[in-house]
């Protein structure tokens, strides 16, 4: 009888078919594995949110009206019969520097003319002598402007800054001396609201609180009598302008 004889080379072992069993298991979780991690990352990826846009820089121009109605009440009521005066003035805004924030500039004029007066005692006497006062106001300042969500046509606002005050007071038959112009720095606060009526044009109304202090005095005047120094008090002005 013939027997067949294997070469020994070719003989498999129990160690041999072991480790091919082994290398497979190993294997066969790898494309999973990998695809586990590719969708994991995918994930990550969709959730990362888009960097937001840089602030744009924006400019407001404006003009407006305004009614102040000083702290020195019983001086130029003295004067005019009344403590306010009125008159006209502009300005522009820089927007958009970081979120809400902007830096302002404007100027507003107002003049009148009363009658001139002088103190007896203590009590004051019109002459009935024209007295004419005009005060013009520089400002700089800066504030926070913001949009809510559910009225993005509007917009509300506030913020504070610095005054420069030039008085000019003169009077008919006024001796040397007695006609003034003066200039006075002081500080204020405001805050208003604008709507956007149409494209780039604006409608709005501010209110301000000026403080300019040790501006009205001197002796024998009518500012000395009532103990009133402050040139500053409340105003309120409409405005009109563009916005872009």
């Amino acid at each position: 009888m013939r027997h067949s004889v294997q070469p020994p080379g070719l003989r498999p072992t129990a160690a041999a078919v072991a480790t091919a069993v082994l290398a497979c298991a190993l294997l066969l979780p790898m494309p999973a594995a990998a695809q586990t991690r590719a969708d994991a990352a995918a994930a990550d990826a969709a959730q990362v949110q888009p960097l937001a846009p840089p602030a744009r820089i924006g400019f407001r121009a404006f003009g407006h009206y305004e009614l102040v109605s000083f702290a020195a009440k019983e001086t130029f009521d003295a004067v005019f019969g009344r403590s306010t005066m009125e008159g006209p003035g502009g300005g522009g805004e820089v927007t958009g520097l970081w979120k809400g924030l902007f830096v302002r500039g404007a100027m507003s004029q107002m003049s009148d003319t009363g009658t001139r007066a002088f103190v007896y005692g203590n009590e004051v006497i019109p002459l009935n002598i024209p007295h004419t006062i005009k005060i013009r106001t520089v400002e700089l300042g800066g504030g926070w402007r913001v949009q809510p969500r559910r009225v993005p046509r509007l917009a509300v606002y506030g913020g504070g800054g610095m005054l420069f005050v030039n008085y000019d007071q003169t009077s008919d038959f006024a001796e040397a001396g007695e006609n003034a112009s003066e200039s006075f720095n002081g500080t204020m606060i405001f805050g208003g609201a604008e709507l956007t009526i149409w494209k780039w044009l604006i409608a709005g109304a501010e209110a301000q609180y000026r403080a300019v202090p040790d501006a009205l005095g001197g002796e024998d005047s009518i500012s000395e009598l009532y103990n009133e120094t402050d040139l500053g008090g409340a105003s309120i002005r409409v405005l009109f302008g563009i916005r872009r």
